[in-house]
């Protein structure tokens, strides 16, 4: 529900305090409501001229953008990034089709996993597709995640058990993934 209103008070926000920040997001295109009919097509089409102007600023702030676009969304927001070269950017929580998630990774931008990874054949695939050197480990709380963590509230240390699975699934020591991982956040959040 977002108005353009809003869109200009965080374009103010990125000039004003440049400075103090590492990355614009999450922004994106969240299409579910699209795709169960509770968005138009005119309404879409406004959600990705708002991701564009975003990504404009982020590109001018010399910023990378942290992006929330799943299934479909990604390759219309890959088409965005690369329009407009922010410094970087993060396909967080990434759901799409392994051509899409091909060329994220191909033209050098990074690809995030959550504890769904521990459970989920779909992230496991991804994990395999995806070289470590362009991957991130996030929690993503409050969501509540199943498996194990049914029930559990969703923290930070989640994290360490995103790595132990990334880990497994690569058959790499959970010492490289958390060397190259974090490298990773640094890489693609380091201040200019």
């Amino acid at each position: 529900d977002t108005s353009w209103a809003e869109v200009e008070t965080v374009l103010e926000q990125i000039e004003r305090h440049r400075d103090d920040l590492v990355a614009v997001g999450e922004i994106g295109l969240p299409h579910y409501t699209l795709l169960d009919q509770r968005m138009t097509e005119s309404q879409a089409r406004e959600r990705r001229a708002f991701l564009e102007v975003l990504v404009q600023a982020a590109a001018r702030a010399n910023l990378p953008v942290v992006l929330h676009a799943p299934h479909a969304m990604a390759a219309l927001a890959l088409e965005v990034v690369k329009r407009y070269e922010p410094a970087g950017a993060v396909f967080h929580w990434h759901k799409s089709t392994p051509e899409t998630t091909a060329a994220i990774h191909e033209a050098g931008y990074y690809i995030s996993v959550t504890p769904e990874v521990c459970y989920r054949e779909r992230d496991q695939q991804l994990v395999r597709a995806v070289p470590l050197d362009r991957l991130l480990l996030e929690s993503d709380g409050p969501w509540p995640y199943d498996g194990a963590f049914t029930g559990q509230r969703t923290t930070p240390a989640l994290v360490a058990h995103v790595a132990e699975a990334v880990a497994r699934i690569k058959g790499v020591p959970l010492a490289e993934v958390r060397v190259v991982t974090a490298d990773n956040a640094r890489q693609v959040f380091a201040t200019s």
